[in-house]
């Protein structure tokens, strides 16, 4: 990164600002920090008037969100890098929306890992408002709802329910949805099936992971359900008896 780039670091910790601020001193020259601020009013003015690049925004501040810096500064062109503490939600929010983020005490090393994807991401302004309107989504539910998904020229953001399943192919994986959209990550679906085990999913076979919400029957003697859709997903012997649970689980839920 040879020319300068400016940022501006919200939080409301001065010991994180004062951390933050040494690492980037020390380790990354052409990064100057333009600004500080430990509150969502100062954070607007600043984002405003000095229109940074960077902004390194903790997702919690003390007066509100994060968010509500980002919601009163809609026409801000700066690259977000989120800052939090270890929250479970928080994080799994943020890692639905692929959003980049950094995990208190932060090291330089993540610092750098962040700084590299500014600088070479090619997505659009647009498809990065929505990825942080995804974000915002998630933030405000129990279970992230959004998910945004690498394509060849961005990222699509879909909602997770609308996900009928989920298909592996080596170290890759397809995702179907009920519209009829086909997307493929290069994940693995026990990444998949990680991220989305808090959400009514459930592997049922070594290849496929399925929405439980949209089975429509299961057929005991062939040992495979049936989608509203219409597809056929085969069930493992080994996981039959989980499934069965689930979806009776699932099923008494709904009444």
């Amino acid at each position: 990164m040879k020319q300068t780039v400016t940022t501006i670091i919200i939080d409301d910790e001065a010991q994180a600002i004062s951390a933050l601020k040494e690492e980037l001193s020390l380790h990354f020259k052409s990064i100057k920090v333009v600004g500080t601020a430990q509150d969502i009013p100062t954070g607007i003015k600043m984002l405003k008037t000095l229109k940074p690049h960077i902004v390194f925004l903790d997702i919690q501040l003390k007066d509100g969100l994060g968010f509500d810096i980002l919601n009163a500064v809609k026409d801000s062109l700066s690259y977000i890098i989120f800052t939090t503490a270890y929250s479970h939600y928080a994080l799994k929010a943020i890692k639905y929306a692929a959003l980049d983020y950094l995990l208190k005490p932060i090291d330089y090393l993540d610092i750098a890992q962040a700084l590299e994807k500014y600088t070479t991401t090619i997505y659009k302004e647009n498809q990065r408002r929505e990825q942080l309107e995804a974000l915002n989504t998630n933030l405000q539910q129990k279970n992230p709802s959004k998910l945004a998904i690498k394509t060849g020229v961005g990222f699509s953001v879909i909602d997770v329910y609308d996900i009928q399943y989920c298909q592996a192919s080596g170290n890759y994986t397809y995702i179907f949805t009920v519209n009829g959209e086909k997307y493929i990550v290069s994940k693995t679906l026990k990444v998949l099936e990680n991220n989305l085990a808090i959400n009514t999913f459930l592997r049922v076979h070594q290849s496929y992971l399925v929405n439980i919400k949209l089975v429509k029957e299961y057929k005991n003697r062939e040992n495979n359900l049936l989608l509203e859709s219409g597809k056929e997903i085969p069930v493992s012997q080994r996981r039959k008896a989980k499934f069965r649970e689930k979806l009776m689980k699932f099923i008494k839920s709904a009444y």
